[in-house]
């Protein structure tokens, strides 16, 4: 920008300005009085006055679902976990130290009470057909591997020639080989069975057996240490874990379902909090103008120092001011 020239009056009140503005800048009782005013509008301004909510679902349509998590974003969180797991206080820790026990309890509780949905779990398993053909395909091997292999036969003379002997009259009666014969008949039986197998396994499912079960998995989990526990992800299951992560989540991020999730969600929050300040939003998330002050002083004194100092500051205030300073109104103003 080509620097306009001035009469020396207004090029001394102009560098005087710019100094003054500096020193400004730079004093943290001005900042904090600054930002206590600004939540001090802030107070009496409501959500929705501040900004629509279409400028809310679109920012969160444009800026989020509508962009893509780069690879370096994606590597840079992978690694960040990858060192959190190596954390030596992990070898130290143990997860009762994480999870208390009054925790954990509640969770068994609600887990083991959840009778209705646990066995809408167990209806869905036996329902799906393949779960027939593994129970088919177990019950069939354990009955051949009991008449072929039992230790009981084996003790009682004449005992396997026996079952031997029955093996090959069913064959003979069903014209076909014991292993189809078994098989057939587990085929044309199999929705009985798992319906049984269904209902068996809700009465042995119990409230009681869930919260025991539960509870011994917690007895015995929760004295491990966390380094225990990070061992188990290793650092080729992370970056795999990551790449699916952002795979999918660039898959569902442009559907029109997710999008409208989102969409409807923020609806929600904005109709539950339009008549909210700014000030109060923010307080949800402790963040209070002696936060704010708190937070940036320890931060920006010293770069703010740094910047006056290289002239940074002079050579972004200085412009701006000048233009001023130059203009026709200051102008007249000084030759008066």
């Amino acid at each position: 920008m080509k620097k306009t020239s001035l009469s020396p009056k207004a090029e001394a009140l102009l560098q005087a300005h710019v100094e003054h503005t500096i020193q400004q800048i730079q004093n943290f009782d001005v900042i904090r009085a600054e930002v206590a005013a600004f939540f001090e509008q802030l107070t009496e301004t409501p959500l929705s006055t501040l900004v629509p909510l279409e400028n809310i679902q679109r920012i969160a349509k444009d800026r989020v679902l509508g962009v893509a998590p780069s690879n370096q974003l994606r590597t840079e969180i992978a690694n960040i976990v990858k060192d959190a797991l190596k954390n030596p206080e992990g070898n130290k820790t143990l997860i009762s130290d994480l999870i208390p026990d009054a925790t954990a309890e509640a969770v068994i509780g609600m887990i083991s009470h959840d009778t209705t949905r646990r066995n809408a779990i167990i209806h869905e398993i036996f329902g799906n057909p393949t779960t027939g053909e593994v129970l088919s395909t177990t019950i069939s091997h354990a009955i051949k591997d009991y008449m072929e292999n039992n230790v009981v036969t084996k003790k009682i003379p004449g005992a396997a020639g026996l079952m031997k002997f029955g093996k090959g009259m069913l064959e003979k009666a069903t014209d076909s080989n014991f292993d189809d014969a078994l098989q057939n008949y587990l085929t044309r039986n199999i929705r009985n069975i798992m319906n049984i197998s269904e209902k068996k396994t809700q009465e042995t499912l119990s409230d009681k057996k869930v919260h025991r079960i539960a509870a011994d998995l917690w007895a015995k989990y929760k004295t491990k240490s966390m380094s225990s526990v990070a061992q188990l992800v290793d650092a080729p299951t992370i970056d795999a874990t990551s790449h699916i992560a952002t795979v999918v989540w660039n898959h569902i991020r442009t559907h029109k379902y997710v999008q409208s999730i989102v969409s409807e969600g923020i609806a929600g929050w904005y109709a539950r909090n339009s008549n909210r300040s700014l000030v109060e939003l923010l307080a949800d998330v402790n963040v209070t103008p002696e936060f704010i002050v708190a937070e940036l002083e320890p931060a920006l004194a010293t770069d703010l120092k740094r910047l006056a100092e290289n002239g940074y500051l002079k050579s972004r205030i200085e412009p701006l001011l000048r233009q001023f300073y130059a203009s026709d109104a200051v102008a007249g103003i000084i030759a008066e």
